[in-house]
């Protein structure tokens, strides 16, 4: 998997979260992309960058979405349920999109 895969999966995992009224900014500068998705959690409010940034990393032999201490969240190829993950783990219930929460 090359940096420029780990960047398109990312972008498309945006689109989605974007889709969900979820906003995250593409970061390509550090030595790999990260993907920041911003979070209207109280219990988070001044997050530190790190704890609401997606990579896209190896494991085994598949490219996966992750949280950046290497907690897989879903394959590059299953951008609902990365989105679901995400949308869960940094959304209030009431902010959810899909008023699932």
């Amino acid at each position: 998997m090359t940096h420029d895969d780990c960047e398109h999966s990312l972008f498309l995992l945006q689109t989605e979260l974007a889709r969900r009224g979820i906003k995250a900014d593409l970061d390509t500068r550090p030595a790999f992309p990260r993907l920041r998705v911003h979070s209207d959690l109280e219990t988070m409010p001044d997050v530190a960058e790190f704890e609401n940034s997606v990579v896209a990393a190896c494991f085994g032999h598949d490219l996966w979405f992750a949280w950046p201490w290497a907690e897989p969240i879903a394959r590059v190829t299953d951008l609902s349920t990365a989105a679901d993950e995400i949308a869960h783990a940094l959304c209030t219930d009431d902010d959810e999109p899909d008023g699932t929460g």
